[in-house]
């Protein structure tokens, strides 16, 4: 019986474990996407000298922004949802994502202030996300 109860422990233990496991990783995975998708605008942004046009619905890429965006750009995030470009405002949003704040605040914390309420990265009152890019 004692046996029993150590190897429900230890199950308990490898659970939690690899629950963290799997938020580190998509956390790492979005912001990568999020970094790459940074550096297409911000390159745009250099060789044009003005930001591209906004697009409303996600995965759109907007005007001329082919040659830099990643082929990955209009597929879903890791966590569901997809991105869009606010234009003049230069803000790369998530929107419709099912990922938790615990898992977008992990995101925040490598690209920014780990703040979802301050910040370039913070949560938007309608729910997604967005990356206020310089």
């Amino acid at each position: 019986m004692v046996v029993v109860v150590i190897i429900g422990l230890l199950a308990a233990m490898a659970m939690a474990s690899f629950k963290r496991a799997q938020e580190r990783s998509l956390a790492s995975r979005m912001a990568n996407d999020f970094r790459q998708y940074a550096a297409a605008f911000q390159q745009y942004n250099l060789s044009t000298g003005a930001w591209p046009a906004a697009t409303t619905v996600a995965g759109d890429i907007p005007p001329n922004m082919a040659g830099f965006l990643p082929t990955t750009y209009p597929q879903t995030s890791p966590m569901g949802g997809g991105y869009i470009w606010s234009g003049a405002t230069a803000r790369l949003r998530l929107i419709n994502t099912q990922a938790t704040d615990a898992i977008m605040q992990r995101v925040d914390a490598l690209l920014d202030d780990g703040n979802l309420s301050s910040g370039d990265f913070s949560k938007m009152v309608s729910g997604g996300y967005h990356w206020q890019l310089h």
